[in-house]
């Protein structure tokens, strides 16, 4: 069962693609290019492409890219409708790629258009989502009703941090045990280990001592047993 890529060069190529993936009928994803693509995700140019995800149900996975920067929150990009940007710059400042991408997919709208849709972010870690996640209300509704310090051109209709919870995922591979303390903020659910084998950072041969021991020390036999199995089955 293999993540299958999305030419994302055009929308009809992309949605073609991933409907052709839908009717073989198996659990599995597709993976959207978004450093490679010629616009980023968030611009509109892609509704079609989520509405058939959010249709067909098929995860769309995001994968990390050192190089990615922050082209994906499309600033400079020219014909891109108003879509959050300048929450999505304040809230992710302090990371890089994953927080990117994690803000274009709740503060574009797209979640909030498409409910069906759910995003994995790959190779994401986990010690930098609560901290984000907290971040994600916070700044939405920083200052006073009447005159939000980063005033949406777009508003969503629920929090973000719930848009997060319900259609967001996280991959990890190795994590230090602090990093998994505030998961459960977030949610037990969001959160899936991945040995990325045969990958340059597989913890491979000792997937479990690098990869689970933190989880189970840091949350527990039980969370661990989700984490690494009940999710993924999910």
């Amino acid at each position: 069962i293999m993540l299958l890529p999305l030419p994302c060069q055009t929308p009809e190529e992309a949605v073609a693609e991933l409907r052709r993936v839908a009717a073989f009928g198996l659990p599995t994803g597709v993976i959207f290019d978004w450093v490679n693509a010629p616009e980023p995700g968030l611009h509109q140019m892609w509704e079609p492409v989520w509405a058939a995800a959010a249709e067909t149900r098929l995860p769309i996975n995001l994968h990390a890219h050192p190089l990615g920067g922050s082209r994906q929150l499309g600033e400079g990009v020219s014909g891109l409708e108003p879509r959050n940007q300048l929450l999505m710059k304040v809230v992710s400042f302090p990371m890089g790629p994953m927080a990117d991408l994690m803000s274009a997919v709740v503060f574009s709208g797209i979640c909030d258009r498409h409910p069906g849709i759910r995003f994995v972010l790959e190779e994401a870690g986990v010690g930098w989502v609560p901290f984000l996640f907290w971040r994600f209300d916070r700044e939405y509704d920083w200052g006073d009703p009447s005159a939000r310090v980063f005033k949406p051109d777009i508003l969503l209709s629920d929090k973000p941090t719930e848009f997060v919870k319900r259609q967001v995922f996280f991959t990890f591979e190795v994590e230090e045990e602090g990093g998994f303390r505030r998961v459960p903020e977030v949610g037990l659910q969001n959160f899936l280990w991945a040995s990325d084998f045969p990958g340059l950072d597989s913890p491979w041969p000792h997937p479990k001592a690098m990869g689970h021991t933190s989880v189970e020390a840091a949350l527990g036999k039980e969370a661990l047993n989700q984490l690494v199995f009940d999710n993924a089955v999910r």
